[in-house]
């Protein structure tokens, strides 16, 4: 009887540490996750800031390329 207490205290222990060390593993990965997904919303914020000053320069050549066209035609 005894050896089967003790037979089911070692399986608890070894699998008490095998859940923490996988925690352990979940844990760092988790922070890791985290970490990219702030860089990749910087990421977008910084396109997304390019893409309106493309878009406010565009507007802007085309605006001035109109007046040209317009004075050429006069």
């Amino acid at each position: 009887m005894n050896q089967l207490f003790i037979g089911i205290i070692v399986v608890l222990g070894l699998g008490g540490y095998f859940l923490y060390q996988e925690n352990i593993t979940l844990t760092a990965n988790n922070i890791k996750l985290e970490s990219a997904v702030e860089e990749q919303k910087e990421t977008l914020r910084v396109v997304q800031e390019s893409f309106e000053k493309q878009s406010k320069s565009l507007q802007n050549m085309s605006r001035r390329n109109n007046e040209i066209e317009q004075e050429k035609s006069r």
